[in-house]
């Protein structure tokens, strides 16, 4: 059985250890965090860490981060409520080009 580790916030949104948190919930599969943020989302009061069965993940959690790194599901947080796609990487758009002109000339 797989787990998962759940971290929820005590703020609607919440960014710790380089990663963004919901009151939600967040799932992370076992072994994608690193000590170091594992470390840091333990020691900040914002935060609750527990660990848990991945069969166990409530309804309205976000999933993606986990189904992601797994490759379980299709990494759209199925089942996630608000806060689904929390940690997502942002689209990127291409730059606008710009030109200037020098003055005078």
């Amino acid at each position: 059985m797989s787990k998962a580790i759940v971290i929820y916030s005590s703020k609607p949104t919440f960014r710790r250890a380089g990663l963004g948190f919901t009151e939600n919930g967040t799932a992370f599969a076992e072994g994608q965090l690193s000590a170091e943020q594992i470390k840091a989302i333990k020691a900040e009061k914002y935060l609750s860490y527990t660990e848990i069965d991945r069969e166990s993940v409530a309804e309205g959690i976000d999933t993606s981060p986990y189904d992601e790194f797994t490759g379980d599901g299709d990494g759209d947080g199925a089942g996630a409520g608000a806060g689904a796609k929390q940690n997502a990487p942002a689209e990127k758009k291409p730059a606008a080009k710009t030109t200037t002109k020098a003055a005078g000339k």
